[in-house]
């Protein structure tokens, strides 16, 4: 199963505003959800979502209004735990599984 990660940017220029929104998805159909709600408050027309160095970037544009939008993909890479301590956690359960009479014994 590959973690991933979907920062998105979407920069609306309208006349002379600027506006840049930046926003972290956890799924791709999501980002693209957004985008779509976004865009449906404008009267724009969008081309296909384009894939440029690892990057999936998309061009709107409309009467004084133009919109940038890029999505990025980031890996997430899952924290090893360190061998000694797996080495503990075992010796851990054992000693748990001896009966009460073999700790006596030690």
């Amino acid at each position: 199963m590959k973690v991933v990660k979907y920062h998105l940017t979407v920069q609306i220029t309208k006349g002379d505003k600027e506006e840049k929104i930046e926003r972290k998805f956890r799924h791709l159909k999501n980002a693209k959800e957004f985008v779509k709600e976004l865009i449906s408050k404008e009267k724009v027309k969008c081309g296909d979502y384009n894939q440029k160095d690892g990057l999936l970037v998309r061009e709107c544009s409309g009467e004084k209004i133009k919109i940038n939008i890029s999505i990025k993909t980031e890996r997430i890479k899952k924290i090893k735990k360190e061998e000694g301590k797996k080495e503990s956690g075992k010796e851990q359960k054992k000693e748990e599984q001896k009966s009460p009479e073999e700790k006596k014994q030690e």
